[in-house]
């Protein structure tokens, strides 16, 4: 008798140790799938800090810095209704501070702020501060990292949402690589 309880604590105690050994290797595991994600909300939009940012350097050879500001200005020109009322800052040849919106559809709009920094043959744009409006009856305005598609990844709306955004900031693109040389 005193055998076969002993031998029941000592298997008792095994399973303890085991199941301890298994709970840290798991929460070492989960220490590291963290710190190995990518910095993006859930896969799609791209993240900084946990707020959407579209954040990126473009080369663009044999263009100077000045060029290329330029080339900002009439993309912005081209691009939006008033284009003195969204320049916010306007550092010549330097930095430019846009706070626009896209307009999605009759009830939906992306307000947004976009930061270009120019040097000779490269430029730097920055895509964030984006909120979403919707004017169905009355006005909602949200900043998009609190939008329940964000907190549930509703995969759609989500593509939707990137795809609305990296149409934008390809027509930037191209606008500002554009060879103004007549």
């Amino acid at each position: 008798m005193f055998i076969q309880v002993n031998s029941l604590i000592l298997w008792n105690n095994l399973k303890i140790n085991i199941m301890k050994k298994i709970l840290i290797i798991i929460l070492l595991f989960n220490c590291f799938l963290s710190f190995s994600q990518n910095d993006s909300i859930c896969n799609i939009l791209p993240s900084k800090d946990g707020k959407v940012c579209y954040e990126s350097v473009v080369q663009i050879d044999k263009s100077s810095g000045a060029q290329i500001y330029s080339n900002s200005k009439i993309w912005i020109g081209n691009t939006f209704k008033n284009a003195k009322a969204v320049i916010q800052s306007d550092v010549e040849n330097s930095s430019l501070v846009i706070k626009g919106n896209i307009k999605e559809d009759q009830y939906s709009i992306y307000t947004f702020t976009l930061t270009l920094q120019f040097k000779d043959g490269r430029y730097k744009y920055t895509f964030t501060d984006i909120h979403s409006i919707f004017t169905m009856g009355t006005e909602i305005d949200k900043k998009i990292e609190d939008l329940p598609a964000l907190s549930s990844c509703k995969k759609n709306t989500l593509l939707k949402m990137d795809l609305i955004f990296n149409s934008f900031l390809n027509s930037m693109k191209n606008g500002l690589s554009k060879n103004n040389d007549w």
